[in-house]
């Protein structure tokens, strides 16, 4: 998809370089970010999981990426937690 190697995303990982203005865009398509969000500019994101939408925070202590999120959520399906009901709650009652 991204076409880049994996020397490449080492150095991401790493700050040894950044992706170029075109990769840049086809991540935070992917992973439905903003560029600024991936070039921790913007602190409040939020990602798409199934029917929730996931509001990440700057002040949320674990520092968890979009796809550490999907990997979590999708982890708590897999155990039998109901995260439609988990989200609903949590919104409610933060009302």
């Amino acid at each position: 998809m991204l076409n880049v190697t994996d020397l490449a995303v080492t150095k991401w990982e790493s700050d040894a370089s950044l992706p170029n203005t075109i990769t840049l865009i086809k991540i935070a398509d992917y992973f439905n970010v903003s560029i600024d969000y991936l070039l921790c500019r913007k602190y409040i994101s939020y990602i798409n999981s199934g029917n929730n939408v996931v509001k990440i925070h700057e002040k949320y202590p674990y520092n968890l990426s979009p796809e550490d999120v999907e990997r979590l959520i999708n982890h708590l399906r897999d155990i039998g937690f109901d995260i439609d009901k988990l989200i609903k709650n949590i919104k409610e009652s933060s009302k």
